[in-house]
């Protein structure tokens, strides 16, 4: 298991770092704040959950290359004990055409399960009514 730089960060801490990895899409550093068995879930179109380090990495990858300005402003954040929940609106471009015609900006809500300084778990909901609507996907 990768040990985090200290052993004693308060849940504030992880939040400002694991946040601060995401707005760089730094994928090292993403992965590094998290536990080797770390399962993360975005709960929409039937996405199954990714674990796995390499899985992990390509997945994170994956959505930096097609989202290349992909922003978080946060709306609401709760901390617990041993997790927190981060509600914001996710901002990009799509990745094709830098207009503002073109970009997105949905709401969406981790819940982020930590241990021993470590993300053990993102679960992430989007809302994917408003999503689809701003991509003019309509159902059939």
């Amino acid at each position: 298991m990768r040990e985090p730089t200290t052993t004693h960060w308060s849940i504030a801490e992880i939040v400002a770092r694991y946040g601060q990895a995401w707005a760089d899409h730094d994928v090292a550093a993403i992965l590094a704040l998290q536990s080797d068995d770390m399962v993360f879930h975005l709960h929409s179109a039937g996405n199954a959950p990714v674990a796995g380090v390499q899985s992990l990495r390509a997945e994170f990858r994956q959505l930096f290359e097609l989202l290349p300005d992909l922003a978080f402003d946060t709306t609401r954040l709760d901390i617990g004990a041993d997790f927190y929940v981060h509600e914001y609106q996710i901002r990009a471009s799509g990745g094709r055409d830098e207009s503002a015609e073109s970009g997105i900006s949905v709401p969406a809500v981790d819940v982020i399960r930590c241990r021993s300084c470590q993300v053990t778990r993102k679960d992430t909901y989007v809302d994917s009514l408003a999503l689809s609507a701003q991509l003019g996907v309509t159902g059939s």
